[in-house]
C-alpha cells in the first residue's frame, strides 16, 4: 500500500490483529499462523471475487483465528473453505458440504458423523469459547491500562505544571485555588495508581494461567 499514509494501514493491519508495536515485526519474526494471515491480508487487498482456503487455521493461536474470522466476514466475494474447525465454518460460511459413503452432498448443519468425534468436537468448542470469553477479557483489560496509563501521563503533567505556577504567583487567594485543584488531581491520580496495579494483578495471573495452559 505505498500511496496509503501510515494510519491507514496501520488500521488495515490492526484488522488482521497487527496491532501496536506488532505492525513493526519483521517477516522472519513471525509465527506459522501469523504469516498465514498477512499472506491473506495482502491477497484481500487484490480484491479477488473467490477465496479458496484448505484450513486456513493450521498453526494459528486463538487471537489469529478471530481475526481471521473477523477478515472472512467482511470479505465480499465468495469462500470455499475446507476446514475441521466447525466453529469457523458455521461463523463464516451459509452452505455446508461434506463427504459420507464417498459421495459429496449438502447439509443443513456442519457436524462430524462419528458420534465419538462429534463430542469430542462439541467439548472443543466449549474450550474455545471459554477461551475467547477469556481472551476478551483480557483485551479489555489491557485497553483499560492503557487509558489508565494515558491519564496518569495527563495528571502528572497538570499537577507538575500547578507546581510550578504556584512557585511563581504571589497571590495568595491564586495559590489557594491551585493548591485545591492540586489536591483533586493528586485524589485522582492516586485512584488511578491503584487501579493499574490492580490491572497489572489480574494481568500477572492470567499470563502464568495461559502459559501453564
Amino acid at each position: 500500500m505505498p500511496e496509503k499514509p501510515d494510519y491507514v494501514i496501520r488500521a488495515y493491519a490492526g484488522r488482521f490483529g497487527f496491532k501496536g508495536e506488532d505492525v513493526f515485526k519483521t517477516i522472519s519474526s513471525l509465527s506459522g499462523g501469523e504469516r498465514q494471515i498477512l499472506a491473506l491480508a495482502k491477497i484481500l487487498l487484490r480484491k479477488p471475487n473467490l477465496l479458496i482456503l484448505d484450513e486456513p487455521t493450521n498453526h494459528m493461536d486463538l487471537e489469529t483465528v478471530e481475526a481471521l474470522e473477523d477478515a472472512l466476514k467482511e470479505y465480499k466475494g465468495s469462500i470455499l473453505l475446507v476446514s475441521h474447525d466447525l466453529e469457523l465454518i458455521r461463523n463464516v460460511c451459509n452452505r455446508f458440504l461434506t463427504i459420507k459413503g464417498h459421495t459429496l452432498i449438502e447439509i443443513d448443519e456442519p457436524l462430524f458423523f462419528s458420534k465419538e468425534k462429534e463430542k469430542e468436537e462439541k467439548q472443543k468448542n466449549v474450550d474455545f469459547e471459554e477461551k475467547k470469553r477469556m481472551r476478551n477479557q483480557l483485551k479489555n483489560m489491557k485497553k483499560r491500562l492503557e487509558e489508565l496509563q494515558l491519564r496518569e501521563k495527563e495528571l502528572s503533567e497538570k499537577i507538575e505544571e500547578l507546581d510550578k505556577r504556584m512557585h511563581i504567583t504571589q497571590n495568595y487567594v491564586d495559590i489557594m485555588d491551585m493548591d485545591k485543584e492540586k489536591n483533586i488531581l493528586e485524589t485522582e491520580l492516586l485512584s488511578v495508581f491503584e487501579e493499574i496495579d490492580t490491572l497489572n494483578e489480574k494481568l500477572d495471573i492470567w499470563e502464568k494461567s495461559d502459559k501453564e495452559e
